[in-house]
């Protein structure tokens, strides 16, 4: 430990030999001592205050203005006991009561002494320097024979003709006030030694701190220059409830991310336990997002604008309240990435981050990433993984992926969610039990379109949430108009009624949707599918359309006479399955 340094100020010069004969006692010590009652010792104090001192000694009202201008801790010489009686035998015989007078905090041992003397010891104690004369005017009315004073109140007591004697510290007073200063100076010093060694543990580390006071202002980082344009969006999560645990990117960078509040409340530590550069071929397929984000997605969901919540609440919310895997699934074209967004939001693991698997985006690098490397979110913990079109998989990689997660108890330190393909038939009749048995999960059947009790008003919510992200007024939909719409089967689900309203929304000019605009749009809603859907002998395609949604249709097809294996889809396509990837985005 480095020697501790202690400035002394002494409020009367006969201290000063005291104060050095006791200083030699601590030779680990640096002791400097200088010499003034009040306002002059605290000229003395900041005379030297240059000189880094740990600690400052002194006595009465100058300690205690000492303690109020300085920043270091003031250690009181306090009037021992033994001091006391020492002094108090000296008053002649036949007194009958001695006045004690000075700061408070200098007599504060002097009660205790009445009953040992034959005379009455009246104290006159003062907590500011104007109250002296007062009180020193009182003693003064009392006639008192032997006056014992503090440095100040003796110089005017003196002035004021009163028999005033001053009380003087002995070296058992000094020497218990400088014992208490040298253990806070290694209190403090072991202090110091315990903050730099966390903070070496903590840049020897690999996670960064960044602690809030309730103020916003960093009480404490260790955040290296080039990650500073985080700061915002953590100060952005400071509110009453801060998500335990969710990812931020910022500059090609993904943030994995844990907060804490400080100790009794005051402010708010952020953990980044993880910096990584997102190689995106080598993610492809994998997104990491929040909760907030998960919101804000919705909310610019059409299933949003006609209030899908209202039915699949009831649905989302027991799955959620269950640790166990849930695969989400329903009709062709339904509401299975909705709901499972639901069971995120309204799980305990709202608060940590969500990893969103497509597995129809999949590539031979990402799958690689998602089985192999140590960031995968499968060997992760506290989040949610959800694997969306989990159809879309070979079915090599399907069972791979269930013993998987079984063998690596997934289950256990994250929230799993699947969603069967909502572009596709799904998982065959076949497929979907053996993969609920090999996944270890439970099914969650989203309902059909048409029976949902929202579907009544579906039509005019979302034409008037197409003319709010387009700008035009929404046109009415005529009551015969709209039940028209609701004596479909709706084959194609939310997707192809959508279809529908959108496509009345966009050819109408009058202002008005009435039934022969809605006989229209499903004709022209049969005919697209029949374009798009393959014959017995082979597969029909619309032409009549942009040459990438050409070749896609065209991979698709493939894929579905391959089962799904996109290696021999690929194959006979002549093309690589990377390229086959391509086509299918």
């Amino acid at each position: 430990m480095a020697q501790a340094r202690i400035l002394v100020v002494a409020p009367y010069p006969e201290m000063v030999p005291e104060l050095k004969a006791v200083a030699e006692e601590f030779p680990d010590t640096d002791f400097s001592i200088e010499t003034g009652d009040i306002e002059s010792g605290l000229e003395s104090a900041l005379s030297v205050f240059h000189l880094n001192f740990d600690v400052v000694v002194s006595r009465g009202g100058t300690a205690q203005l000492l303690e109020d201008e300085l920043s270091l801790p003031v250690i009181e010489i306090e009037l021992t006991i033994p001091e006391l009686l020492r002094m108090l035998r000296k008053v002649p015989e036949g007194v009958d009561a001695v006045a004690l007078v000075g700061f408070r905090n200098v007599l504060r041992n002097a009660r205790e002494l009445d009953p040992f003397f034959p005379f009455d010891i009246d104290i006159y104690g003062v907590d500011f320097e104007d109250e002296m004369p007062g009180a020193l005017a009182d003693i003064a009315r009392n006639d008192y024979e032997v006056v014992l004073c503090d440095v100040r109140s003796y110089t005017i007591a003196c002035d004021m003709g009163l028999p005033a004697h001053l009380l003087v510290s002995g070296k058992s007073g000094i020497r218990d006030a400088f014992e208490r200063a040298v253990a806070v100076c290694e209190q403090q010093a072991s202090l110091a030694a315990g903050n730099q060694l966390l903070r070496d543990i903590l840049q020897a580390s690999d996670v960064t701190f960044v602690a809030f006071g309730n103020d916003r202002r960093i009480v404490f980082s260790n955040l290296a220059a080039h990650d500073r344009a985080i700061l915002p969006d953590l100060q952005a999560r400071m509110t009453s409830a801060p998500p335990k645990r969710f990812v931020i990117q910022r500059e090609g960078l993904l943030y994995t991310i844990t907060t804490n509040p400080l100790s009794g409340g005051d402010g708010t530590v952020f953990a980044i336990t993880s910096v990584i550069t997102p190689n995106e071929s080598r993610i492809t397929g994998i997104q990491y997002k929040n909760a907030d984000d998960i919101r804000t997605e919705m909310q610019a969901d059409p299933l949003h604008a006609i209030q899908a919540e209202l039915v699949l609440e009831a649905l989302a919310q027991p799955a959620a309240a269950q640790p166990k895997p849930v695969l989400v699934t329903g009709a062709k074209g339904g509401a299975e990435l909705f709901c499972a967004k639901l069971i995120y939001l309204l799980s305990e693991q709202a608060s940590r981050p969500l990893t969103i698997v497509d597995c129809s985006l999949l590539t031979e690098r990402s799958w690689d990433f998602l089985m192999n490397s140590h960031r995968s979110p499968l060997y992760g913990s506290n989040a949610t993984l959800l694997f969306r079109k989990i159809d879309a998989l070979d079915a090599h990689w399907r069972t791979q992926l269930a013993a998987t997660i079984n063998q690596t108890q997934l289950a256990k330190r994250c929230r799993v969610i699947f969603t069967d393909s909502a572009s596709s038939d799904g998982l065959s009749a076949q497929e979907l039990p053996a993969f609920v048995e090999a996944a270890g999960c439970s099914t969650l059947m989203v309902p059909p379109v048409r029976t949902w009790s929202v579907l009544p008003f579906a039509a005019p919510r979302y034409l008037t949430f197409l003319a709010g992200s387009t700008g035009r007024e929404a046109p009415v939909i005529a009551p015969q108009a709209n039940d028209l719409l609701l004596e479909q089967g709706w084959e194609g689900d939310v997707t192809e009624f959508f279809w529908v309203v959108k496509w009345l929304f966009a050819a109408n000019t009058s202002g008005i949707i009435t039934t022969n605009d809605v006989a229209d749009g499903l004709s022209n809603m049969r005919r697209y599918s029949e374009k798009a859907t393959p014959s017995e002998g082979g597969t029909q395609l619309d032409l009549d359309r942009p040459l990438a949604e050409i070749n896609r249709d065209i991979a698709r097809a493939v894929l579905a006479q391959h089962d799904g294996n996109k290696s021999h889809a690929a194959k006979s396509l002549g093309i690589s399955r990377t390229t086959l990837y391509g086509l299918l985005q």
